[in-house]
């Protein structure tokens, strides 16, 4: 039998008392290796033709008779309607100009509604509900334009 050494403390193999146990090394991990990402290729950008709206500027719409009646503050894209906060009044059969970054047309306004209550005219200073043909923005202007 093995002696016992002082601070050593022996361990059994099977039936034998031993020492020191000699470990398998364990095998080194490999380096990981960073790879840097590859900076994607940008898609070009689609270039979309110009529609055939008349772009013109603020100054060429006032000398046109148009005139600023109020701003697009939301627009409901499920029911078509713009929300318009009026600086003048408005009726029903009156022509409208929503002119905007991206926005540019003309249409009869054909219902008002204040509070989902039509009416049939709105003074300036309300919020107003409009059906309209084509999207809107929030902050595109709505101008008044002289019925031809």
């Amino acid at each position: 039998m093995a002696k016992r050494r002082a601070g050593k403390k022996l361990r059994t193999i099977g039936k034998r008392k031993v020492r020191h146990i000699a470990r398998p090394m364990r095998k080194a991990r490999p380096a990981r290796h960073v790879t840097r990402k590859k900076p994607r290729m940008q898609r070009p950008l689609l270039v979309r033709p110009k529609t055939a709206l008349v772009q013109r500027s603020i100054s060429e719409i006032v000398e046109y008779g148009e005139h600023s009646i109020g701003t697009v503050t939301h627009y409901y894209g499920h029911l078509n309607v713009g929300i318009i906060s009026l600086a003048e009044p408005l009726r029903v059969g009156d022509q409208i100009h929503v002119k905007g970054h991206s926005t540019d047309f003309l249409q009869t306004v054909e219902s008002i509604q204040i509070d989902h209550q039509t009416v049939a005219e709105a003074s300036a200073g309300q919020i107003i509900g409009i059906k309209l043909s084509n999207k809107v923005r929030d902050g595109d202007r709505v101008f008044l334009t002289k019925s031809m």
